[in-house]
Formats: C-alpha cells, structure tokens, sequence
C-alpha cells in the first residue's frame, strides 16, 4: 500500500473519476443518493435477503439430506433471483452462477455444508477458504469453466462472504481490483484459483483504503462503499464518459481466428483491403475495443429461447487504443491481460468493425456487468409467438410439391429459393429433379456445387490461382473466376434463356465470406436485365477489377439440412433474400412399403417423427428415405442399427432417457431397444469408492443400445 502523498494521489485520483460520474457526491451518506440507487442499493437488499430467509438454515444445517439440499438451492437461487430494480444481481454472471445450478439434489446438500462452513465454520477464515474452494471445484466436476475457474472461485467466493457480512468482506471483481491494487501500489492477485491467504492480503488491502477513506472524511459505511469507490472510479467505469467511443472488432481472416496473435503482439488489423478504412480512422486513442464473434444457436442458452435461433456474440478479448496511424487499417491496443471472455445475447454486431450507438450492452461487454435476460427471453417468447401464428422463414409451412417446384421455372422473376428439412427427405433427389429442366440439346445451362465449412469467396466468386510457366518453370498468379462468376457471365451472354445455380449443403458454409458483398446482387431488384441497361447494380470485382453484376434470368437453389444448420450460420441478410420451402418426411404408401412382415412402416415412421419432434424439434425428424427399399424384416433390422439408432443417440447428446422415451413399448412402459445396467461401484471401484465419486450418479449406469430385434419390438412402438 502507498503511503502519505503517493496514498492520497492514488485516493484522489479514484475520487475524481467517481465525482465525474455521480457529480453529486459529498461524502457517502451524503450526496451520494444517486450513486447508492446505482451501486449500493442492490448489493444491500442481497445482503438482507440472505439474513433473513438463508442464514438461519446455514447456522444450524438441517440433518435431512432433502432440506439440505433445499438449503443449497436457496443459496444457488440467490444468484439470479430477481431484486426491487426488476433484475438479479449483476455480480456473478451466468457463466460461473451457470454451473452451480446443474448441480444434483446431492450436489446442493455438499454445496450447503460447503457454504456452512466457509461462512460459519469455527477454523481461521485461511483455513475455511482452503477448503471451501477445493470442495467447490471437485463438485463442479467438468461443468467449471476451462479458463474461468480462477475468476469463479474469486467471485463465488467472496460473494457468498459478502452476504454473511458486508462489514469485513465484499464481491472482488477481478480487472478493476487489480487495476486498483497496482494503482495503490499493492501486488495483484495471484493468476490461480482463490486461496486463503490471497483473500486476507486482499482483506487487508480493502481494510487499509477503508481507513485512508475514514481518514480523509468520506464515510464509508463498510466495505460495499470501499468497493463503490473502485468500481467506479476505475478508469474504465462508463457511465459519464462522454468522449469515450466503444467498438467492437471481427478478428477472422479467411477463417482463421487472429484474436490470439493480435492480443499477444498488441494490435488489431482491418483483414479487408479496400473496406471498413472510414471507420477504422474514426477510432480515437482512449476508445474501447472488444474483439467478438457472432453466430445463433439454438441449444445450451441460459434462458428459454422458445425454440427460437438466438443470436449470440461471444467478447474474446477487451482493451483500449493507444495509437492510430490514421491508415484504416492498424490499431495499436493495450489488450486487458485479466479479462475473462464473455458471451451477450441478442445485443450482436456482424460487421468487422463496428461503433456501439446503444449504450445499453457496453457495461456487459467492458466493465463484467452481468446482462440480465429477461428482456431477449421476452423478446423470442414474442418470436416464438408470432412465427406460430404465421408461418416464418424456416418455420413449419407447407411441404412442397414437385409441381409448385417446377412452376417457377417459366417465371420472368428470378428464383431465391432454399429447400430446407432433416435428413433423408429427398432434398438433393429434388434439386436433380430441377436439373432436367435447365437441359437442352445444346447442353446443361445450370451448375452444381456443394458447400462445405472451408469454402471461400475466392472459390466461390473470383481469387487467385498460382500458375507455373512451362518454359522457365516461374510460378505466378492469375485471377480465375469461380463457379458463381461463370455461370452469372454465361447467363448474361444467353438473356434468352433461364440458367440455375444447384447449392447442395448451403449452411455449412460461412455465407458472408464465400458471397461477400455480393449478397446485395442476388436480389431479384437488384438483378440486372439485357433489355434495360439502367436497372439492377454492379459492382467491381477485388481481384479481376471487372464490373459485375447477376442477371434476372438465373435462377439460385439450394437445400438446408435442418438438423445440421448449427454447425454454419445462416446470415440474417440470406433469409431474407431466399424464400424458404420445407421438406419433410413423407410417409407415402408410394415411396416405402405399408407391410413388411405385419409391420406398418408408414405407421412407424409418423410415430418416431411425432416422438422426436416433441422431445427435440421439427428438424431433427427421421426422413422416409432411410425407409425406402426397406422391404424384409432384415432390411429393417439393418436400417435400425446401422441408421436410425445411433442417429437417436447422437440428436439426444447421449441422453438415454430421451432415447429411451423416443422407443418406449407402449404396453411395457419401457424401451426394448435400450439396455440400461446398474453398475455396483464397490464391485467395480473397490473400498473406499465414494470417496472419489464428485461426479453425478449417473455414471454408474451403463446404457447400450440392443442389436438384435424382433417383430414385437417394432410393433409395441405402435401399440
């Protein structure tokens, strides 16, 4: 700690920057209304809210293994009850409250006696820390956060603490305490999991900047306002800081993820040769930075999102600018070496760079307030709501027919059209189907490509190609179009005529990197026609520098598996510039067989699809074409297990309840597909198994799936 002059400049500095963002502040207690509304007020009614309802219980632990773990989850819930402002505490975020609240009943009875004794045990506070955090991480078992724990262990740690009583301890937000350690000429804390002496060097700090601020006559009521002062007077506090400019930076070049070296070698670039300058220039020295990555996903949200794709942004790195070189494409970045990566939701931005107008997320993004997320669960339940009033882009609709498929084809308006549905429905069958009528004696007028993870503009549109010169065996490199600009230049050439692109596996490609800015052409206004010069848009090309544009008589396809769609995002900019068409299974007595050996495999397939779609989604249903030359029992008896069986398996995340569920024996109330073994631990551990088992029970459970079947097994599905 500094001491005399160095203390008080250190003091004083903090406190300017507190009374810049709360100009009202004499002294805390007095003036100090606002900054208690936004700081304080929250932190106290947690505090009180544990005294009277947990406290009780945690002083004297009930001896039921049930009301114990009630206990814990009191303690758990405390985490993201909601307060008198509308919100949960914004102290502990998700991402470490998160795994807390997947702990079993047994889990939460430990995690009960854990807390007990931290708060109240009889030994020193270093020997209650050393046992409180150990113990928590082996409960965690694999749901602790990989690059988090240490941060988690700080925050859980000393909140729980803090509510026991704020006096003699506080939350520890890691970035502004060791900011603010260093500022007071303080060592930081250690880069591991919270121990008991990093807490009481910590304390003791703490104690010490309470009495500077006793000494220098500004009240502090106990260690909530010692905190206050460093958090907002940090200097990277938000609120107030009207010159301040907050961005959010792209770090993939070509699909490589740069974020690693730009923060190891302090930077940033723009990967763009000849866009996003303007806005790089515009970033000031001071200006706040993040490096993000947006995409959606459906599955594993903290929040319901009604089935909704949720769009996401995972916050990899933050740190502040200290040079532009006024080059549009270099930022040097003083990157935070403690920041713990972060993920917003519906809050996202796509662009490589972009200036964040809405100061809503900026405290989520930089300064590790937690966002609370009622408003994007709100928001999708909405959603959710409406897109199954009408139907939406990708939502239930009428399956299509090969007559309406084949209608559009002799339309004067170009064709956006993405046919979308789980596996085995017959999506590419359709796109061969389409194929026929781009065919004339002259020659196919259409071109097939499929996507795939790696796929690049440079293969889609135009790149460069290295070429070796047969005489003096020099390699060179020369701009070859790809298949999108061939066939758009060969359609320009014919105006007469339709032409087509085939897409196979759209979504598994990155759409934004393999269109590029060309995303804006293939809308049917935007499209430019042989009989009227004026219309449409052109645009030059990065490599060749030609003028390019797509013309209305060619016609774009392409096929979405559904159940695959997670694994490439599906720009919003696509789906709006595609209409989208489902194909589903189609248990037609025309393409399977209604009878196999007394089994009704039309009958079967709605079953499993009704099945699935309940427990799962309309995406992950089992397509007719896995039934299709099914014509024997061992034909059947094939397909089950080489096919739809580790299918279940892989849809359900190895979830063998679900699997189960989906081929339960309606008369038995069991699944005869599924082999579920309980396994003795002492038998298969030894003496003194329990010991060691931290994690769920669960694992003492052995399921396989069977691999012999008999006609009863299928028909007690359809009982």
């Amino acid at each position: 700690m500094k001491t005399g002059t160095a203390m008080q400049d250190a003091l004083n500095q903090y406190l300017s920057r507190l009374r810049a963002a709360f100009p009202t502040f004499v002294t805390f207690g007095n003036g100090s209304a606002d900054l208690d509304r936004e700081e304080r007020s929250y932190k106290v009614e947690l505090v009180e809210l544990f005294q009277n309802e947990i406290a009780p219980s945690l002083k004297a632990l009930p001896k039921d293994e049930g009301a114990l773990a009630q206990t814990g989850a009191d303690v758990i819930g405390l985490f993201t009850r909601k307060l008198s402002h509308g919100s949960p505490q914004n102290l502990v975020g998700f991402r470490y409250t998160g795994p807390l609240q997947k702990l079993t009943a047994s889990d939460r009875a430990r995690f009960a006696s854990l807390t007990a004794d931290l708060l109240y045990g009889d030994d020193p506070l270093v020997a209650r820390v050393d046992r409180f955090v150990p113990g928590l991480r082996a409960l965690l078992a694999d749901s602790a956060p990989a690059t988090g724990w240490s941060a988690m262990s700080r925050s859980v740690t000393s909140l729980l603490l803090m509510v026991c009583d704020q006096r003699q301890h506080v939350i520890i937000k890691t970035r502004e305490f060791n900011r603010a350690l260093k500022a007071f000429g303080h060592e930081p804390m250690p880069n591991r999991a919270l121990t008991g002496e990093d807490y009481l060097s910590v304390q003791s700090w703490l104690f010490d900047l309470r009495d500077a601020m006793a000494a220098a006559r500004l009240g502090p009521r106990d260690l909530i306002d010692v905190q206050t002062l460093i958090w907002v007077g940090d200097a990277n506090y938000s609120q107030g800081d009207t010159n301040r400019q907050y961005w959010v930076l792209g770090a993939y070049w070509d699909g490589v993820d740069m974020t690693q070296t730009f923060v190891t070698e302090g930077r940033w670039e723009n990967g763009f040769e000849d866009q996003y300058e303007e806005d790089v220039k515009q970033v000031r020295v001071g200006d706040r930075v993040a490096i993000k990555n947006s995409y959606t996903r459906k599955l594993n949200l903290p929040f319901d999102g009604h089935g909704c794709y949720v769009s996401c942004m995972d916050i990899k790195a933050v740190g502040t600018v200290t040079n532009n070189p006024q080059d549009g494409h270099n930022l040097t970045v003083e990157w935070d070496a403690d920041f713990e990566p972060v993920t917003i939701y519906w809050y996202t931005y796509r662009a490589a760079i972009v200036r964040i107008q809405d100061q809503t997320p900026i405290p989520w993004i930089f300064n590790g307030v937690s966002q609370p997320l009622d408003e994007p669960e709100a928001y999708y339940r909405k959603k959710a709501q409406e897109e199954n009033q009408a139907p939406g882009e990708l939502g239930p609709a009428p399956l299509a027919t090969v007559d309406s498929v084949m209608t559009a084809i002799n339309t004067d308006t170009p064709v956006n059209r993405i046919y979308y549905g789980p596996p085995g429905c017959g999506k590419t069958y359709w796109l061969q189907k389409l194929m026929a009528e781009y065919r004339d004696a002259q020659g196919a007028r259409y071109r097939f490509v499929t996507f795939h993870p790696s796929m690049s503009y440079e293969e889609f549109v135009e790149g460069l190609r290295p070429i070796s010169d047969e005489t003096t065996k020099e390699l060179r490199y020369e701009v070859k179009p790809g298949i999108f600009r061939e066939i758009c230049e060969l359609a320009e050439k014919d105006p007469g005529q339709r032409y087509a692109l085939f897409i196979d596996e759209i979504n598994r490609a990155n759409i934004a990197k393999v269109l590029g800015e060309l995303i804006t052409l293939i809308e049917p206004d935007k499209r430019i026609r042989a009989d009227d010069g004026q219309r449409g848009i052109r645009l030059t090309l990065p490599y060749s520098r030609l003028s390019f544009g797509v013309p209305d008589n060619l016609d774009l396809y392409a096929t979405m598996n559904s159940a695959d769609r997670s694994i490439a995002l599906l720009d919003t900019a696509l789906r709006r510039r595609f209409q989208f068409e489902e194909i589903g299974p189609d248990p037609d007595p025309d393409l399977m067989s209604t009878d196999v050996e007394g089994i009704d495999l039309t009958a079967l397939l709605r079953t499993l699809n009704e099945r699935i779609e309940l427990l799962a989604d309309r995406d992950h249903r089992v397509g007719h074409a896995y039934f299709m030359g099914v014509a024997t029992l061992a034909d059947l008896d094939r397909v089950f297990a080489k096919h739809l069986l580790p299918l279940l398996v892989e849809y359900f995340h190895d979830d063998w309840g679900q699997v189960a569920l989906v081929l339960i024996n309606r008369t038995l109330g069991r699944s005869e597909f599924v082999i579920s073994e309980e396994l003795d631990p002492g038998q298969l551990f030894g003496k003194g198994w329990e010991a060691y088992a931290t994690r769920r029970s669960e694992v003492l459970r052995r399921h396989q799936l069977v691999s012999e079947f008999t006609p009863a097994m299928y028909l007690g599905l359809l009982v």
